[in-house]
C-alpha cells in the first residue's frame, strides 16, 4: 500500500511539475541578442560659432527648434548593449554678423548622423547610454557643409510593450570652416525626448 501511495505521489509531482508556466530569462539574462529600433525626437539646439577676421574673434550664437528621425540595432549581452546607430534631423537655426558693414547669414540647417551607442541596463526596463559618431550638416556662410565629432548620451525607459521613452542630449565639434576671409569654429548643443519602438 505505501508503495502504491509513494508511486501515486510521485506521479502527482512530476504532472504538477509539467502543468507549471515556463519561466522567462530577464533580459540582462538572456545573452547575446539583437534588437534593432526606430525613433522619433524633438527637441532645441544651441549653435556656438566663433568667427575670426582679420584676427578679430567673435562669437555668435545661433538657437531654435528641431525634429529627429533615426534608429539602429543593439545587441545586448548580459547588463550591456551595443551596437550601431543613425540619424537625421531637420532644423532652421540662424545667426546674423555684422562686420564692415556687411551682413553674414550664418546657420546649420539639416544633420545627418551615425556612430555607435553603448549602454548599461539599470534594471530591465531603464537603460543608460553613451554614444560617440560623425556628423554632417548643411550650412549657409560658413561653407556649404560641416563635419565632425558627435558625442552624446541619454537614458531609455519602457512605457509598454515595444514603445519606449528616451531623453538625452548631444554636442557635435565641427571642423574649422573659412569662407570670404571668416574662418568659423563651430559647435552644437542639442537636447531631445523622444519615443523609441523596438522590434
Amino acid at each position: 500500500m505505501f508503495r502504491t501511495l509513494a508511486i501515486t505521489g510521485a506521479a502527482a509531482v512530476v504532472l504538477a511539475a509539467c502543468n507549471l508556466p515556463k519561466l522567462v530569462p530577464p533580459a540582462h539574462a538572456q545573452g547575446f541578442k539583437p534588437n534593432c529600433y526606430a525613433d522619433l525626437s524633438s527637441g532645441f539646439a544651441i549653435n556656438e560659432i566663433e568667427t575670426t577676421s582679420d584676427d578679430v574673434t567673435v562669437p555668435v550664437s545661433a538657437s531654435g527648434a528641431f525634429v529627429e528621425i533615426g534608429g539602429g540595432c543593439d545587441v545586448q549581452a548580459g547588463r550591456f548593449v551595443f551596437g550601431p546607430w543613425g540619424s537625421f534631423s531637420l532644423s532652421d537655426t540662424d545667426a546674423k554678423l555684422t562686420a564692415d558693414g556687411e551682413t553674414l547669414k550664418l546657420s546649420i540647417d539639416n544633420t545627418f548622423a551615425a556612430g555607435l551607442r553603448a549602454g548599461f541596463l539599470i534594471q530591465d526596463t531603464t537603460i543608460v547610454f553613451g554614444k560617440v559618431g560623425y556628423a554632417t550638416s548643411e550650412a549657409d556662410g560658413i561653407g556649404s557643409r560641416l563635419d565632425g565629432i558627435r558625442v552624446g548620451g541619454g537614458l531609455e525607459a519602457q512605457l509598454i510593450g515595444n514603445l519606449w521613452f528616451r531623453f538625452g542630449g548631444d554636442h557635435t565639434f565641427y571642423d574649422t570652416e573659412t569662407e570670404n576671409g571668416v574662418k568659423a569654429r563651430t559647435s552644437a548643443t542639442e537636447v531631445k525626448a523622444g519615443a523609441v519602438i523596438k522590434f
